[in-house]
């Protein structure tokens, strides 16, 4: 793990201990960090100095991870037996209540924003929207046969969808990109 505190002009190595498949990392502000790794979710409250588990989800791994705050957020976990399944915590990861049971894909990022508007997404084009801190979720219809991987929303508002080599904003209805490459600039 790496960590900068003057916007990225420079680096140092930070050693969280002997820690595995590590796939979600977010801290809240300058002190409060969740780190999921397998079926382990790891917290810090001195800036990632060090790591203690805050919940262990046996036979799963946590595949998303979105913290609202020090306190408010949602998971997302999968197993070979299922689809995703979805938890959320308002205790800052002590406790988990499932509020999906089994979502028809596996759920691949969560974004969460501070007024509550919400987007999940994942395998066979899994999409869905939440306007209550992630308490009830919505299916949003995109016509795509594309794995949905990752889910930004800047604003609040804006939302961008990325698939391996598209990014859809769903609320609009259009493709942004065909192509990753339309984007890159080739040095011609």
């Amino acid at each position: 793990m790496i960590k900068t505190t003057n916007g990225g002009s420079s680096w140092a190595l930070q050693y969280p201990g002997h820690i595995d498949d590590i796939t979600e990392l977010q801290f809240t502000d300058s002190l409060n960090g969740f780190m999921a790794a397998g079926s382990d979710l790891y917290y810090s409250s001195n800036s990632g100095q060090s790591w203690n588990i805050r919940y262990r989800f046996p036979s799963y791994t946590i595949s998303a991870l979105c913290m609202v705050d020090a306190d408010s957020g949602v998971l997302a976990l999968k197993n070979s037996s299922s689809f995703g399944q979805l938890f959320k915590t308002t205790d800052g990861g002590l406790s988990w209540q499932q509020i999906l049971p089994n979502t028809p894909g596996d759920i691949n990022d969560i974004a969460l924003t501070a007024n509550g508007n919400g987007m999940l997404v994942g395998s066979g084009a899994l999409s869905m929207r939440t306007t209550d801190f992630g308490t009830t979720w919505n299916f949003v219809g995109i016509a795509s046969a594309v794995e949905f991987i990752d889910v930004s929303m800047p604003s609040g508002q804006n939302i961008y969808i990325a698939s391996a080599a598209q990014i859809f904003n769903p609320l609009m209805g259009i493709k942004l990109y065909a192509h990753w490459q339309s984007c890159i600039n080739s040095g011609d």
